[in-house]
């Protein structure tokens, strides 16, 4: 019983960072880039929120509670960082004149 709760928590962070590069890498095709940027912003923190919840109630309930939070951050971090490389209409006409 010791032997496995000690495997079980040492695996909980790479399952964590597993699940969340999972989810992360499928947020960035899941809302197309074809709809308008207002729908586009509205879609991806509402399934940036779904994700991360159920995420974190998923790892609960499969027993490895520490999982879900860093699933959940690294899941933040990986759909972002496609959708910054595709975010140059945040760039202001201002800024992008000046630097």
């Amino acid at each position: 019983n010791l032997t496995w709760t000690l495997i079980i928590r040492l695996l909980e962070p790479f399952v964590g960072l597993l699940m969340g590069t999972i989810i992360g890498v499928f947020l960035w095709y899941l809302p197309s880039d074809n709809n308008m940027e207002p729908v586009l912003v509205y879609y991806r923190s509402t399934l940036l929120c779904l994700g991360g919840l159920s995420v974190t109630f998923m790892s609960k309930r499969v027993g490895m509670g520490g999982a879900g939070a860093l699933a959940c951050v690294s899941l933040a971090f990986i759909a972002s960082l496609r959708w910054r490389v595709k975010g140059d209409h945040f760039v202001s006409p201002y800024r992008s004149y000046l630097f």
